[in-house]
């Protein structure tokens, strides 16, 4: 069998590699997951579709289109509660490199558990807020967001 004889302008479209690594930052509604290759990185969307796109248009795009009015009603019609901005302050300062408090929680070894990477999946485990008198808690402050470990507290009592 005969190697194929590659171009220099080849050779470097091939072995690009990207110049700095994003991964598990979250732009906008997605999660970068990891370098996909030509440019392109996997993402996923917040709502837990997962698909490869250009940096270029990761930072442009606000979502996969799930984010579009008929879309929105269709997936959970949450994104303007109050539960949905807790879950969404979770993520940031878990996985967003640029939030203020994501080195202390990094240090700590703070995570969320994968299932919570979807807004469905936190619905799921922990339900709409109560009332106005809860806040959102996780009961042992030394370890991660995930379902036994999290609770809606009454802060009134």
């Amino acid at each position: 069998m005969v190697a194929k004889q590659f171009t220099k302008g080849e050779q470097k479209r091939k072995m690009k590699t990207p110049k700095k690594d994003i991964t598990n930052h979250v732009i906008g509604n997605f999660t970068v997951i990891s370098y996909a290759d030509e440019g392109k990185w996997k993402v996923k969307c917040i709502c837990g579709l997962v698909f490869n796109i250009k940096k270029g248009s990761l930072v442009r795009s606000k979502s996969c289109g799930c984010k579009t009015k008929k879309h929105r009603r269709i997936l959970h019609n949450q994104s303007r509660t109050v539960t949905y901005v807790v879950w969404n302050n979770i993520k940031s300062r878990v996985l967003n490199k640029h939030h203020p408090r994501y080195v202390r929680y990094k240090e700590k070894g703070i995570t969320i558990c994968e299932k919570w990477l979807n807004f469905e999946g936190f619905l799921e485990d922990m339900g709409k807020k109560p009332s106005e008198n809860h806040i959102f808690s996780r009961l042992d402050s030394s370890k991660g967001y995930y379902k036994n470990n999290c609770n809606w507290i009454n802060k009134k009592k």
